[in-house]
């Protein structure tokens, strides 16, 4: 980036945008993960009974988790189902 601005931008004397994308450095293996969700769901558990989160709650926390494997899983199927329950709404009034 800085070799751009330094010695690009003054040739064609234009202002250039410039981004970066790094690489991880790390990744965890697939055992790794597996515990690292394991101890989420166990902790959503203890969460749930003791009633400090709802199981929709932790069902929108997973779908929306992209290491938990089930990422958007359902969140498709929650518009589908406002939509329903506002047409019986609708029929009922």
């Amino acid at each position: 980036m800085l070799v751009i601005k330094s010695y690009i931008e003054p040739k064609i004397k234009t202002n250039v945008e410039t981004t970066l994308n790094w690489l991880p450095l790390d990744t965890p293996t697939t055992q790794a993960l597996a515990n690292t969700n394991l101890v989420k769901a166990q902790t959503a558990a203890i969460l749930i009974e003791a009633g400090i989160i709802s199981s929709e709650e932790d069902r929108q926390r997973v779908a929306t988790d992209k290491s938990s494997g089930y990422n958007e899983m359902g969140l498709a199927d929650e518009g589908i189902e406002d939509l329903e329950s506002n047409d019986d709404n609708e029929i009922a009034e």
